[in-house]
This record gives C-alpha cells, sequence and structure tokens, in this order.
C-alpha cells in the first residue's frame, strides 16, 4: 500500500514538474480573470475584456491542433491564433444549434462559453505534448518591434472598445428607429408605411456577427 502511495505521489510529480510552465500560463490567465471581475465591479462595461478572454481561451485546444497548418512558435502567436479561432468557433458553434433549434445555448449563453473555455484550457494538461510545452510556452523570436506594436494594438483596442460600449444602447429606442428608418428610406426610396417590417427585409442575412453583440448584450448588460 505503501509503494503504491509513493508511485502515485512520484507519479503526481512529474506530471506537474512535466506541465509546469502550463500551470504558470493556467494561474496568469485566472490572475488576468480576476483583474477583469475586479474592475467589471467598477465599470460594468469591462466585462466585455471577459467575453474575449473566452473567446481565446475555447481557440487555444484548436489553435493548438492546428498548429501545422496555422503555425506558430511561441506564446504571442499562440494567443493570437486561438483569438481567431475563438472569434470563429463560437458564432459558428451558436449558428448550428440555432438551425437546429436547440435555443438553450442563447439562454445560457455565458455560463455556456466559461464551461467549454474551462474544458479547452484543462484538455492541454491531456493533449499537449511534454517536449512541446517548453516551445511553445515562451517568448523564443519576440523582439522588442513586436512588444511594441502589440501593446500599441492592445491600448488602442481597449480604448476604442470602452468607448463605445459606453455609448452603446442594447435595448430598442428612438435611435434606433432613426437608423432602421433611414436604411428603409435608403433601400426602397419612400417612407413606411404602419405595415413597416424590418425582419422580412433582413431575413436573408446571416446572424453571425450579431450572435457576438448578442454575447456582449448578455454579459455586460443583463448583469446590471
Amino acid at each position: 500500500m505503501r509503494q503504491k502511495l509513493e508511485k502515485l505521489l512520484e507519479t503526481i510529480r512529474n506530471f506537474v514538474r512535466d506541465k509546469k510552465r502550463l500551470f504558470g500560463l493556467l494561474i496568469s490567465l485566472g490572475i488576468l480573470y480576476l483583474l477583469i471581475l475586479a474592475a467589471s465591479a467598477v465599470t460594468p462595461m469591462v466585462k466585455v475584456f471577459e467575453l474575449a478572454l473566452i473567446f481565446t481561451l475555447i481557440g487555444f485546444t484548436p489553435a493548438y491542433f492546428l498548429r501545422k497548418v496555422f503555425p506558430f512558435k511561441n506564446i504571442v502567436g499562440w494567443i493570437t491564433n486561438a483569438s481567431v479561432f475563438g472569434i470563429l468557433f463560437v458564432p459558428l458553434s451558436f449558428l448550428l444549434f440555432g438551425w437546429l433549434r436547440l435555443n438553450f445555448v442563447f439562454v445560457h449563453s455565458i455560463n455556456l462559453l466559461r464551461i467549454i473555455a474551462g474544458i479547452s484550457v484543462l484538455a492541454l494538461f491531456v493533449v499537449m505534448k511534454k517536449e512541446l510545452i517548453a516551445k511553445l510556452i515562451s517568448f523564443d523570436g519576440v523582439n522588442i518591434v513586436d512588444y511594441f506594436f502589440y501593446t500599441v494594438i492592445f491600448l488602442f483596442t481597449a480604448i476604442l472598445t470602452l468607448q463605445n460600449m459606453s455609448n452603446y444602447y442594447p435595448r430598442w429606442d428612438v435611435f434606433t428607429y432613426w437608423g432602421l428608418d433611414a436604411k428603409y428610406i435608403f433601400n426602397f426610396n419612400q417612407l413606411h408605411g404602419m405595415d413597416l417590417d424590418v425582419f422580412w427585409f433582413f431575413k436573408k442575412e446571416s446572424s453571425f456577427l450579431t450572435i457576438i453583440f448578442s454575447l456582449v448584450y448578455d454579459l455586460v448588460w443583463k448583469s446590471c
């Protein structure tokens, strides 16, 4: 019994040692998540960054599996690829569930995404090869120019996102109506009547981008 226990402890120690950088990455992302939650207590608009982080976490595992098709050499490239995969994967998945009339994904959208993000990160502990951990979770090949441009892009994105979110109206109001009415006049060259049905004109439009906006509404304004 003692030998089995010692063997189990040794296995755990080896696992932690082999996955040390992966644990470090997970802890760093956890701290970032807590900072976002703390900041959102001051202003709910910061919660939009939680959604961005969730998208990135969801994309981590797909980016890892597709690293030969869309190669990256370090953690910066991995995060970049993961963000893109997350932005594509989430709306496409919601579109699929919507077409199948499985609308529970819209009811529990944010919690569902949080669960998927957690599974995606934890899956890396199972599928990620030991020899790739040190290689991919590093800043090798990233120079000062890369740091500068990534910082500039992040700051501009953060500032413009917060500015946009602080002046956005999530519910139907007169400002929304003005835009729709102008669109109607532009498209049909006439004033609308009592039979105005804006959804009829947009029935063939995809919900890909609007799913992302809807998730922002769910995360930010439903909690206000």
